[in-house]
């Protein structure tokens, strides 16, 4: 069956593969025989492995994956086709790179040592980019080689939120041929409610196939024909041996190989030199007591170890299934333990595996094993002096990230409880705000969450008073964490504190943003204009409201003659804006604009007016091309069209100026409309789709939609081919329909079903995946709709 899908990924990538089975049962083998036969055929093979100690990390197992991807690609030198991919990398990723960098550290060996520079915060959704980016880069590198590339992710019952996220993007988004992922659970501890299963299921109703394979434990006949191939004897003369050993192990092949070993050590199974061959002693194998439960036996087996290595793999336990060879002498030298020679000898019976710098066991189970040997109390000890120990070492080391994400998580899964005063609750919970900075970084803001909770929870009674700075930025970030994951309840919860504790209305201000903006989002738009008059009204800047249209066209027209009087030379060039509230109030300003399009259309003339104005006035911010951008739609609207076709245009110049990807996607939908009444209509094709590539480089979906229902309308008026236009609206559709832009979905639908009319089509195929009338399922599950 892997053969099958790594057959068919060399044309198209609709399909991925999982394996699931109870631990044990070798699904990691089959995937590492698998990667020979990818080897055999000059494909690529990259794996990563989540784990259940390790999900605080960010991204651990696709950054581990992408990263051995790069080790590859360098290893092969100057090889041409190394060379293609670093080139087409280069050029598909360009400054973007960085945002990537982040989460896979090696790409600095492609691109060099990025720059830190305004790219890392030029956007409206960093999760969202970052998706997007890693399915750019999929695609650059699959396109790129001449075989497919087999992504394989162990153990995906431990996957965190944010890499699920990633994977559904994966198989999803990117629809490019030589490409297969290939995934491994254990599907009997996973509840039917599963995130993986829910995944699967989307990916699946959006068009994607799934092969699964499902493996079971050995018969009699397999566990026969291993001992055969094992002993090198005949199958006959095994039976007697092999019945034994399938009653004991019921056909489980970590229990059988573990068995098999543990037999050859106590003498029951040796090598006869006088028989030449393998020889046992039935009576005693059949006698020796042996647990049902393999990790009873693996409990037994450990047990049997000197002490010293028993309590090295307890320690190494507490890491998870591998720990960093640097953690472990950190551990020895700041808290005086003896790890690494008992570490090595685990290595020697089998328990551990030593490779690339780490210690990793041989199998979960063993890790598992090893961990429930310690009682609750010993477990949470372990962590917090092994989380401090490593704290001290990340003190002095800031730039050591993999070692900060480790030493956090070991203090918190200690607990708060170890915190010894006010100073030393402060200390931890600073860690744990560098931390989630770090993982919002790499825009796993699930994690960053994590960071943040666990920060505020070090904190004393009174960390309002005695920590204000820090507890404000722990609240902050919390925030920000909370409306990028969609968490609104959470939002709010968070943004209660800081509004009641907050010293100063500025302060109050991040908080206050994302609250407008996740209520934009559930399209609440009368509270979100309320609030957002109200913010606007504290920063001193009131709104005009007209009672009336002739009002409303008086206010167009008064801005317009405030306008007239600057050359589009000084414009473009004019000072920028300083003052810290107006920069907030363009910001909020901004915020409601996109929103207003599709509901409150009769607000828009007053928010466009107070951005030109407050540009004018105190100068420009990456958000006036906004302002421009609607200003310069009203006056077409109005009968201005050459007036505001020069307005449209000055907003794009700005996009460039301030080489802002934030603004860019809603600056360029906005303005193409304009330009399509002036310029010939076929220059908007190719504008709409930029606007539709720049706004998802910068995660903003929202103008990523409506560009591409944009381009779907004027593909039709272009007189495009209708057959093709039918073709572009579907893509739109499935794309509204992954990203969930439900508004944008129910606009485009009716278009959809008139130009299949026009085609003459009797069937009318649903593009949406559902049962019954869509806007009855969107709305049911969506009021705000």
């Amino acid at each position: 069956l892997l053969k099958q899908c790594y057959k068919r990924s060399h044309s198209r990538s609709d399909g991925f593969a999982i394996i699931a089975g109870p631990s044990g049962i070798g699904k990691t083998v089959l995937a590492n025989q698998f990667e020979e036969f990818v080897s055999s055929k000059e494909g690529i093979f990259i794996e990563g492995k989540f784990d259940q100690l390790q999900q605080s990390t960010p991204f651990h197992a696709i950054a581990s994956a992408f990263n051995e991807y790069c080790n590859v690609l360098l290893s092969d030198g100057a090889s041409s086709q190394s060379i293609a991919v670093a080139s087409a990398l280069r050029e598909s990723l360009g400054q973007d790179a960085c945002c990537l960098g982040k989460v896979i550290p090696n790409l600095s060996m492609i691109f060099g040592d990025f720059e830190e520079d305004e790219v890392l915060l030029n956007c409206v959704n960093a999760q969202r980019r970052l998706q997007y980016l890693l399915c750019r880069f999929v695609e650059v590198i699959s396109s790129s080689s001449s075989n497919p590339i087999v992504l394989f992710l162990d153990d995906l019952q431990w996957a965190d939120p944010a890499s699920i996220t990633v994977i559904h993007h994966l198989l999803v988004t990117s629809r490019f041929s030589r490409f297969l992922f290939i995934g491994s659970c254990r599907d009997e501890e996973m509840g039917q409610n599963h995130p993986i299963w829910n995944m699967i299921a989307s990916v699946q109703s959006l068009g994607a196939h799934a092969t699964t394979i499902k493996l079971q434990v050995f018969d009699k006949e397999t566990v026969n024909r291993a001992i055969s191939d094992m002993l090198s004897l005949s199958p006959r003369l095994t039976w007697p041996l092999s019945d034994i050993v399938y009653h004991k192990t019921k056909g489980n092949p970590m229990f059988f190989s573990r068995l098999m070993v543990s037999l050859s050590k106590e003498g029951l199974l040796n090598f006869s030199l006088s028989r030449r061959r393998w020889v046992w002693d039935e009576e005693k194998i059949q006698s020796r007591k042996i647990p049902d439960d393999v990790a009873i036996f693996l409990t037994n087996a450990i047990g049997q170890l000197s002490s010293e290595v028993q309590a090295a793999l307890c320690t190494l336990s507490c890491f998870g299934a591998s720990a960093d060879i640097s953690a472990v002498k950190i551990l020895e030298d700041d808290l005086g333990l003896k790890l690494q020679n008992s570490l090595d000898a685990a290595v020697a019976d089998g328990f551990l595996d030593k490779l690339n710098g780490k210690y990793q066991f041989c199998h979960d189970r063993v890790q598992e094993t090893a961990y429930k040997m310690l009682s609750m109390e010993d477990r949470a000890s372990r962590h917090s002096r092994y989380g401090l120990a490593l704290c001290r070492y990340t003190l002095k080391n800031i730039n050591d990230d993999a070692m900060l994400f480790t030493a956090v998580d070991q203090v918190n899964r200690g607990g708060p409880h170890i915190v010894s005063g006010s100073d030393h609750g402060s200390l931890l919970a600073y860690l744990n705000l560098r931390a989630g900075k770090k993982a919002m970084d790499m825009s796993d803001f699930a994690s960053a969450l994590a960071f943040f909770d666990h920060g505020i929870l070090f904190l004393d009674e009174n960390h309002w008073h005695d920590n204000y700075n820090l507890s404000l930025e722990l609240f902050d970030n919390a925030v920000k964490c909370t409306y990028a994951i969609g968490d609104h309840q959470r939002l709010n919860q968070f943004s209660e504190q800081v509004l009641s504790f907050a010293r100063s209305f500025n302060d109050k201000l991040t908080v206050i943003y994302h609250a407008v903006s996740a209520l934009c989002d559930a399209s609440s738009l009368d509270e979100a204009i309320e609030k957002g008059v109200w913010v606007l009204s504290m920063l001193g800047e009131d709104l005009f409201q007209p009672s009336s249209r002739s009002e409303t066209l008086a206010l167009i027209e008064k801005t317009r003659c405030l306008v007239q009087g600057y050359p589009e030379d000084l414009l473009l060039n004019y000072n920028l804006m300083t003052d810290s509230s107006k920069i907030m109030a363009m910001k909020f300003l901004s915020r409601l604009e996109i929103s207003l399009v599709m509901g409150r259309r009769g607000v828009i003339p007053i928010v466009t007016s107070k951005m030109v104005e407050l540009s004018l006035v105190h100068g420009l911010t990456p958000m006036s091309a906004i302002g421009f951008a609607y200003f310069g739609s009203m006056l077409a609207s109005i009968g201005h069209v050459n007036e505001g076709y020069r307005y449209v245009k000055l907003a794009k110049d700005l996009v460039h100026r301030f080489s802002s990807k934030e603004v860019a996607g809603e600056v360029i939908a906005i303005a193409t409309q304009t330009i399509g009444y002036v310029e010939p209509m076929q220059t908007t094709l190719e504008f709409h789709m930029q606007g539709h590539k720049t706004a998802l480089e910068a995660g903003d979906i929202r103008s990523a939609s409506l560009n591409f229902n944009l381009y779907c309308n004027y593909l039709f008026w272009c007189g495009g081919n209708m057959v093709n236009v039918k073709t572009k609206c579907e893509e739109a559709c499935l794309f509204m329909k992954q990203h969930k832009m439900l508004a944008f979905l129910l606009n485009l639908r009716p278009f959809l079903s008139t130009i299949v009319k026009l085609i003459d089509k009797e069937e009318t195929p649903s593009p949406f995946g559902f049962d019954g009338p869509v806007e009855d399922v969107l709305i049911s599950s969506n009021p705000s709709a």
